[in-house]
């Protein structure tokens, strides 16, 4: 294990690079931004980059770091070499900085250069030599602070990687083996249902899920997401990324206001929040 900091500014250069590969040893992705960790880091870049009232380096004094594995760990001069890195966690880190990014992409403070955000650092530990057993041991351990259930440890399974490789080639159909991977879209299916009200009738005085209502949201994926995913997957702005295999712009606020433009177009869909 080597341990030392990384610069934020090449941990969102890897995530942009390998897209949905960065995580491919996770078991979830982002949280939220509405998750409190999220809404932190947030309020941490802007104060730092955009307000300019805190120092770069406070932020790697309040965040708890980030955890890699890795091929291969090698010197080259005075910097380091990393061979096929895989984020083990960090997740909210990276989403969150990825969407900051993506937010203020045309505030002059993230210009290229940018002094500020490239001198944000935060801890970091890169596991080499490892197996998949010892990976995700780690991988649970690290993640502590957001409860592991049973079913999100096999994300990883080989056959879930081979299925979602085949679903993307073959059907062009995004898999969500990954805890959280495009929730968002299943959640304002449901808030646009016609009977809502009804809905909340019968399954909203419970905590069991019962299968009816597991029905209607296997209904709303496969109806209704799966052909604003397949839509999106065809979008001439995401075309190249995804012959390249990297699907993060699925987690971006873009792709989803571009969903939900097609789902108002054919279902009349707006966006509905909780409260």
């Amino acid at each position: 294990m080597h341990i030392g900091s990384i610069r934020l500014v090449d941990l969102y250069n890897m995530h942009a690079a390998l897209g949905s590969r960065f995580f491919d040893h996770n078991i979830r992705y982002g949280l939220g931004e509405s998750e409190a960790v999220n809404r932190a880091i947030s309020r941490s870049l802007r104060q730092i980059v955009l307000d300019q009232v805190e120092q770069p380096s406070v932020f790697g004094f309040n965040h708890n770091g980030i955890t890699l594995y890795a091929e291969r760990f090698e010197p080259e001069g005075k910097q380091f070499r990393i061979t096929a890195p895989r984020l083990l966690n960090g997740a909210q880190t990276v989403t969150t900085v990825a969407s900051f990014v993506t937010a203020n992409k045309d505030n002059p403070a993230l210009a290229k250069g940018r002094p500020v955000f490239d001198e944000i650092r935060v801890l970091c530990k890169v596991i080499t030599r490892a197996d998949q057993k010892f990976v995700t041991r780690v991988t649970i351990n690290n993640n502590r602070q957001n409860p592991v259930e049973p079913w999100n440890l096999h994300a990883n399974d080989m056959i879930q990687l081979e299925l979602q490789d085949k679903l993307r080639s073959d059907l062009k159909i995004y898999y969500e083996r990954q805890e959280n991977a495009f929730d968002q879209l299943i959640c304002q299916g449901l808030l646009n249902h016609g009977d809502l009200e009804d809905l909340a009738e019968d399954f909203g005085r419970s905590l069991a899920v019962p299968a009816e209502l597991t029905d209607l949201f296997s209904r709303i994926a496969t109806t209704r997401v799966r052909l604003l995913l397949s839509a999106l997957m065809d979008d001439r702005e995401y075309r190249d990324k995804v012959a390249e295999g990297n699907l993060s712009f699925l987690r971006t606020d873009r792709a989803f206001e571009k969903c939900m433009d097609a789902a108002h177009a054919k279902w009349r869909w707006v966006h509905k929040k909780l409260a």
